[in-house]
């Protein structure tokens, strides 16, 4: 969304100044020193402090310097002990944590050469801060003979982590360590536990409140430094001005600029709220009006973030049934044999992967029942399964909802989910953004962008209730009809982009663009006088005479017209395929129903979607 310049944040340097003298150092400078003073363990909880905004951005470089030497014993140590403080002070740091652990050892490998207690409450710290990843990470039998350590303290510690690890008793805990650390076991405890609120306030304390902040700036000399996009790291992303994590898989790098939004504030803006509830693990619920881009958004952060291929979007209905997500058991080839089959949420639980479920306001009390859980504690209940699942560490998900106008729809179970969730709200683009959008994405319609901006605002006033009192005097048969929407919008501009390249001035097309306008927004319509209605605005801007509009919705009648190699249907061409050209030839075109007025229309909307590769829903009675 930004560009390669733009800055991402800035972290003031000056609580810094005992530690470096940053005077006369440029950004990279700066950004290796930091580096380096968070190997010394008494720094961390200040930069912590200072350089929260930039800490992914440090933690991928102190990753990427570990990784590019061959570390001794005592640095790996360091870099574990450096990183799990890290981890406590920013949970969303756990995929460089086990980016690291992909190359490096366990920190209990090195027990040999590194003093044990550090190792040991290093290991700790890991699993207080994840205790499922990191317990199913590295294997723990080489913490099984610490118990019996001649250090009372070791021993404690490795009583702690194998109780987590193997999932020890209260009572089998207590009888070990009776055992093993009788009549101190007790003094360590409380002796560690100062120690840990110790740690912890020592993060708290650091961090400044608005008026001491505002003392700080009086007193304290001011050292900004500029993060630009230039200057992030490469496994560093900045979406919205939030730094995220990018996954190094070369497979999704490859897709990640498959997904491009024109930089507009809205936008950004809507990214950014995004981007925060993703660094911080929540749940996202994306709620707007119909086509407005609460996928497209999603879908540029995944790919900003390297998740694009694992990416998963699921869309909800009143049909939509549990097992579809959860999964069932299925038959095999062999009679009455079963095996269990994940369904697609399940399969992004274990995966880590990110799954989006839309319309999330239709979905049926089953799925909202089996969602609560997993959004509240990250814990999917799989029914007939005695076990339950914990997300996997990089699981998101994100759920849709759909508004209508300003007011949103909502159920009960659409309401449960919002409690649960980060709500991001996605506005309709302004007229400026919307003219930014069409300008940028289509070079060709800058000269009349204005007016077709214009002509889309008219159009979303139809779908207002107010607007629609006047036609739905006879009934409400018109409240369910389709909304007419953003993505309606750019896929007119698509096809008058094209249309431009063959015109010697779009500008003068009028008719042409007012041919598009009624396949885009009006081929939906059932209602004759909606269509009418909506017809006579776009043909009122577009400057089409009042007959002109007559002929063109009530008495025009495409041509069509076939050839050996394409047939001609009104304004569009599709070409034959080869294999069908000598059977045409042969043969000839053989009509199997006659050319009436409604058939060539709908013959010639057809061929529209079909050239510009658009889906199409057909919708009427059985043998039309």
């Amino acid at each position: 969304m930004e560009d390669d310049d733009d800055l991402c944040c800035t972290v003031d340097l000056g609580r810094l100044s005992n530690l470096a003298n940053w005077q006369g150092h440029d950004v990279s400078s700066c950004q290796t020193i930091l580096v380096d003073l968070l190997l010394a363990d008494e720094a961390v909880p200040l930069i912590v402090a200072c350089c929260h905004d930039i800490l992914p951005d440090l933690c991928a470089r102190l990753i990427s310097n570990a990784r590019a030497r061959k570390q001794s014993p005592q640095e790996h140590v360091a870099t574990c002990r450096t990183l799990s403080k890290l981890l406590l002070a920013s949970p969303s740091l756990l995929g460089f944590v086990l980016m690291y652990f992909q190359f490096s050892p366990s920190p209990f490998a090195c027990l040999e050469d590194v003093d044990a207690e550090v190792v040991m409450s290093t290991t700790l710290r890991f699993l207080r801060c994840a205790e499922d990843v990191f317990a199913k990470l590295w294997p723990w039998s080489n913490c099984l003979h610490l118990m019996e350590s001649s250090d009372p303290l070791v021993s404690w510690y490795a009583i702690r982590i194998c109780s987590a690890v193997y999932g020890m008793s209260d009572a089998k805990v207590n009888h070990v360590r009776e055992k093993l650390l009788p009549g101190s076991h007790e003094k360590i405890r409380v002796k560690l536990l100062f120690e840990q609120q110790q740690e912890e306030a020592d993060f708290s304390r650091h961090v400044p409140t608005d008026e001491e902040s505002d003392e700080e700036s009086d007193t304290a000399a001011s050292m900004p430094l500029e993060i630009r996009r230039s200057n992030l790291h490469e496994l560093t992303v900045s979406v919205g001005g939030v730094l995220l994590c990018r996954s190094i898989a070369s497979t999704d790098m490859q897709v990640q600029n498959t997904h491009q939004l024109v930089p507009v504030e809205s936008t950004y803006s809507v990214l950014a709220q995004i981007a925060e509830a993703v660094k911080g693990s929540r749940p996202v619920l994306l709620e707007g009006p119909v086509g407005v881009g609460k996928t497209s958004v999603v879908q540029h952060l995944a790919a900003a973030t390297g998740h694009a291929k694992s990416l998963v979007s699921v869309q909800l209905s009143d049909q939509t049934d549990s097992k579809m997500l959860l999964g069932s058991y299925c038959c095999t080839d062999l009679p009455g044999q079963f095996i269990w089959r994940p369904g697609v949420l399940t399969q992004a639980v274990t995966a880590g992967s990110w799954i989006i479920l839309e319309d999330i306001d239709t979905a049926p009390m089953s799925v909202i029942s089996l969602l609560l859980p997993l959004l509240e504690s990250s814990v999917l209940t799989l029914s007939g399964h005695s076990q339950s699942l914990k997300c996997a560490a990089g699981f998101q998900i994100f759920v849709t909802r759909r508004s209508h106008g300003t007011s949103m729809s909502s159920t009960l179970g659409a309401g449960l989910i919002e409690n649960l969730c980060a709500v991001v709200k996605v506005p309709q683009l302004s007229c400026e953004e919307l003219k930014t959008v069409v300008d940028v994405t289509f070079p060709a319609l800058k000269v009349i962008s204005s007016r077709l901006v214009e002509i889309f605002q008219s159009l979303l006033e139809i779908n207002s209730v107010s607007s629609l009192s006047s036609v739905m005097s006879s009934g409400g048969a018109l409240a369910n009809r389709r909304q007419i929407s953003l993505r309606d919008f750019m896929k007119w501009c698509t096809r008058l982009s094209q249309l431009a390249d063959h015109l010697p001035s779009i500008a003068t097309a009028g008719q042409d663009v007012f041919q598009e306008a009624l396949d885009c927004f009006c081929a939906s319509i059932s209602s004759p006088e909606l269509y009418s209605d909506v017809a006579s605005r776009i043909g009122t801007l577009l400057g089409i005479t009042k007959a002109e509009l007559t002929y063109r919705c009530e008495t025009h009648q495409p041509a069509v017209q076939t050839a050996p190699t394409c047939v001609h249907i009104g304004r569009t061409t599709v070409l034959v395929k080869e294999t069908m050209k000598a059977l045409t030839l042969s043969s000839g075109m053989v009509r199997h129903h006659a050319y009436t007025r409604p058939t060539v229309l709908l013959l010639e909307q057809l061929a529209g979607c079909t050239v510009n590769n658009e889906p199409v829903l057909l919708v009427g009675e059985t043998g039309t």
